[in-house]
């Protein structure tokens, strides 16, 4: 959950490459006003994957719909500017 509403331009994820590439599939899902929409999907993080998004959200999730074994994760961000 974000400390406010916010304008999201982006979502960047990396995985621990040392671990290998696990993730196959991952889904970003925004929430407005209580209803979640997605605002990104992809294959494979690798390295790291920015993902462009648009929309206005109080809370932002990633579901890994298909991996190899169980991600891990060496960072994720949400890039965006507050609303309030």
């Amino acid at each position: 959950m974000l400390e406010a509403p916010a304008r999201v331009h982006a979502v960047v994820l990396k995985e621990a490459i040392a671990h290998g590439q696990r993730v196959e599939d991952v889904v970003v899902l925004g929430r407005t006003a209580g209803e979640w929409r997605e605002l990104a999907r992809t294959t494979c993080v690798g390295y790291q994957r920015i993902l462009p998004v648009s929309g206005e959200v109080d809370a932002v999730e990633v579901r890994f719909t298909s991996n190899r074994a169980a991600p891990v994760l060496a960072g994720a961000a949400v890039l965006g500017t507050l609303t309030r």
